[in-house]
């Protein structure tokens, strides 16, 4: 008799019963997930995109009132808002330029680091553990005049401690320099992985070659680094928008306007002038503008592993 024969008509009708009970299971494992996911991110969503559309504030007696798009067209003529779009442009390129070249160079000496530094990597990626609030408390003090360790080395060789927190010139890059000390490990750790999977013969084929290590960087490693850099630039790019801790503490968002960035400003609009309405769609756009960054970011580093 042969197998097929052999299969009696009751294990036919098991098997797809067995299959349908798997499914059921996996479905109800992934309901307590998807219930999260949409009482914490989709209906507060849905919730920002509906009020965007309504005129609310919260300090006045008046009921919210249907406004259409009045929202976003207040807001592109809204000198503040343009101004805060400027301020995250500076900010981002200059966390991204900062923390990419330092976390190159750095990745690079750890990689060649002997075996009695490799204690060394520990300590890189220690700022990467502590929260931003913390993080903006420890440079807030190591920023403010009276206090800061820094402006008393400067003094004491005779140079003038300056206002860091006080300037508007000099607030913007104190906030690139708490955010970079505090993020730069991540960038380290991911280009640290890809320069440890570049194989060693490539190297010792150059150096055969007369290759200079100047000549080994620009046309081994680099080329290699290109998928890492190219996915941790974007991702560090997409991370500056959240700057709202490190500004809100240090700075609150000045002198004057000079640190206010978009997020910021929608808290300002939101909690400070009661205006829910207008808040929810700067954070919405916002929102949309971190999409599109993400869709950039997936489809420049598709290419780049296609490469």
């Amino acid at each position: 008799m042969s197998k097929t024969e052999s299969i009696s008509p009751l294990d036919n009708g098991a098997m797809p019963k067995k299959a349908a009970g798997k499914s059921v299971t996996y479905f109800l494992m992934l309901v307590p997930a998807v219930l999260c996911i949409l009482i914490t991110s989709v209906v507060p969503l849905l919730g920002m995109v509906g009020i965007s559309f309504v005129n609310w504030d919260l300090a006045s007696t008046i009921p919210p009132k249907f406004n259409g798009l009045d929202n976003y067209v207040s807001m592109f003529k809204d000198a503040r808002f343009l101004n805060s779009m400027k301020v995250q442009l500076i900010l981002s390129f200059f966390i991204l330029i900062a923390q990419l070249l330092l976390g190159l160079t750095a990745a690079i000496a750890l990689n060649g680091a002997s075996g009695k530094f490799k204690w060394a990597r520990g300590i890189v990626m220690a700022p990467f553990m502590i929260p931003a609030v913390v993080v903006a408390l420890i440079w807030l003090t190591l920023f403010t005049p009276t206090v800061s360790p820094i402006n008393s080395v400067l003094e004491a060789i005779g140079l003038p401690g300056p206002g860091w927190l006080s300037s508007p010139a000099l607030s913007i890059f104190s906030i690139v320099i708490a955010d970079t000390w505090n993020n730069m490990p991540f960038v380290i750790l991911i280009l640290l992985a890809s320069l440890q999977s570049i194989p060693h013969d490539l190297y010792e084929a150059a150096e055969v070659d007369g290759a200079t290590k100047w000549r080994a960087l620009l046309h081994i490693t680099l080329p290699a680094l290109k998928p890492a850099l190219i996915l941790v630039g974007l991702i560090r790019l997409i991370e500056s928008l959240k700057s709202f801790p490190l500004i809100y503490v240090m700075t609150g968002g000045g002198p004057g306007v000079s640190t206010e960035v978009t997020n910021f400003y929608a808290f300002v609009q939101g909690f400070q002038y009661s205006k829910i309405g207008y808040a929810s769609a700067l954070a919405l756009f916002l929102f949309l503008f971190t999409v599109v960054i993400s869709f950039v970011t997936i489809y420049l580093d598709r290419n780049a592993e296609e490469a």
